[in-house]
């Protein structure tokens, strides 16, 4: 018979922050990591990375098939380019602690068992493809609150074209911005006003305690002004010395970080973004550079064949001229284990 679940785990509070990375999730992570009670680690990118494997392990009732899960999640979590400070990534504590034998409940494990370990009661998740597991939460009976951190999608588009991960192409981050913020709008109206708060990068910026303390008490949180502080923190330094895309969270606030894309982006770029995102921008708030801009535009089949071109130019010249080889070679160790955990498995590439 199956260990009941420990009383100390149904005291835990999990939080998840959604919307689009390169919003400032980071940030927010670090702040929040400032105030006592709270684990919040960077993330690996569980269900994201494990979801599309989870069929190759076959029934996970059978304890042998969720050993092999919660060994090669631990194993995945300790290679993560921000590493977990003083974690216990240990498969035999998340077998012995799960209630259920699924992928969610070894996620969920993972963090609660790691959250005890530092003393926690809330712990932080700002894995922003989570959104996407809202339904897979409510069936398993996980009700996280939910952060819907909202940015500029311009500035993010910009923020990606910098960086080792995501699209290049301004339609292509425009469809991906609009994509996970309509998703993340239908996330928070679900669960609003109980379990959903939306908190904009912006506004963070400018009234930095404000927030913070909106959303403390939003989750019953204790406030702490140690958040103005986060810089100082060694999260804060780890995470800045892992990867150039988190290299100013060792800074101060820095309260001008915005509109950025008006100094950077071209206006054709801007207009294209606009064109797909204009409505969206407009209803949180964010004024259009072209106030024609205000519904999506549709494109051909045509224009759209020679966007992928563009973009998959675009992503191949970054990774030989303009990446910075040290974020390569930190994600390395976590990319080959999962390159050979699927070469192991058998997985077949989708067509």
């Amino acid at each position: 018979m199956r260990e009941k679940r420990k009383d100390v785990y149904k005291d835990l509070v999990p939080v998840q922050i959604i919307g689009t990375q390169r919003s400032g999730s980071n940030l927010l992570r670090v702040m929040l990591n400032q105030l006592q009670g709270v684990f919040a680690p960077h993330p690996p990118h569980i269900l994201k990375t494990f979801h599309p494997l989870i069929q190759y392990y076959g029934d996970l009732n059978q304890i042998k098939n969720y050993s092999a899960l919660a060994h090669d999640i631990c194993e995945f979590v300790k290679r993560n380019p921000v590493p977990w400070l003083d974690s216990q990534l240990d498969p035999e504590l998340i077998l012995k602690h799960s209630r259920d034998r699924t992928l969610l409940e070894a996620y969920r494990k993972v963090h609660e068992i790691n959250a005890i370990a530092h003393n926690a009661k809330f712990w932080f998740n700002k894995s922003m493809q989570n959104v996407y597991f809202t339904d897979l939460f409510e069936k398993e009976n996980f009700k996280p609150y939910y952060i819907h951190l909202i940015r500029d999608g311009r500035d993010v588009a910009l923020s990606f074209t910098k960086t080792v991960v995501g699209h290049k192409h301004m339609y292509h981050l425009a469809k991906q911005w609009r994509e996970d913020q309509e998703f993340s709008n239908k996330v928070s109206e679900r669960f609003a006003p109980d379990r959903a708060i939306r908190v904009k990068y912006e506004d963070l910026l400018h009234q930095p305690q404000h927030e913070i303390q909106r959303i403390c008490a939003f989750i019953g949180l204790e406030y702490s002004n140690n958040v103005l502080k986060f810089y100082e923190s060694t999260d804060s330094k780890i995470t800045a010395e892992s990867g150039e895309m988190w290299h100013n969270l060792s800074k101060p606030l820095m309260r001008n970080n915005y509109n950025k894309y008006k100094r950077e982006l071209s206006t054709t770029q801007i207009d294209l973004f606009e064109k797909i995102t204009g409505d969206l921008l407009k209803g949180y708030g964010y004024t259009l550079e072209d106030s024609s801009n205000h519904s999506p535009n549709t494109f051909t089949s045509e224009e759209i064949e020679e966007f992928d071109k563009i973009n998959k130019l675009l992503k191949e010249e970054f990774l030989h001229h303009s990446v910075n080889k040290e974020d390569v070679l930190k994600r390395y160790e976590q990319d080959q284990f999962i390159t050979q955990l699927r070469a192991e498995k058998g997985v077949i590439e989708a067509l």
